[in-house]
């Protein structure tokens, strides 16, 4: 093997590495460590998402067992919903969230907790009801810019309550 060749293949190499890198980095849908998702600029960590589960399977919110994969779609929706109670002149969805979470048992709960718990009771209200409203605030949540981290699926914002499971083999699911 020539000198020039030796150069030529740690060269095809060194690119090589540097292309998986950033394939990787690329098929993690985000690119911020920790983060369990993005909603255009706002970066949902990992921290958020384990003490929202955490805190409202203490508060015994649901009858189920609370998973990330359950959890993290309504705090990918919250910053739509919030936008969308504003446009429709509603009160502070947070405050009453709040006291409801606070009658569970959860006396300083987590903002995550809250903006989660505020999400699903107002997706819930409208969604239930259908009609025009409804319809908008799809049309809202589907504006978003949404990357998720392929630990916990992705998200379909025409199935925005579920998390589409795209987990690669390699990647280990996250424990509920």
């Amino acid at each position: 093997m020539t000198h020039g060749t030796t150069r030529s293949t740690a060269r095809a190499f060194g690119a090589s590495l540097v292309l998986a890198a950033a394939l990787l980095t690329t098929a993690c849908g985000t690119t911020q460590p920790g983060a369990a998702a993005t909603v255009g600029d706002r970066v949902i960590s990992e921290a958020e998402l384990t003490t929202a589960v955490e805190e409202l399977n203490a508060a015994g919110v649901s009858q189920d067992k609370l998973t990330p994969a359950i959890v993290l779609p309504y705090l990918i929706m919250e910053p739509s919903v919030v936008d969308f109670t504003t446009s429709q002149g509603g009160g502070d969805p947070m405050d009453a969230a709040r006291q409801f979470l606070r009658t569970r048992g959860l006396a300083d709960p987590a903002d995550s907790t809250v903006r989660v718990m505020s999400s699903a009771t107002i997706v819930q209200e409208v969604m239930g009801a259908g009609g025009a409203a409804a319809d908008e605030l799809a049309s809202v949540i589907a504006k978003s810019k949404v990357s998720v981290n392929p630990r916990y699926g992705s998200f379909d914002a025409t199935n925005p309550l579920r998390l589409v499971n795209s987990l690669p083999a390699w990647i280990v699911a996250p424990s509920p």
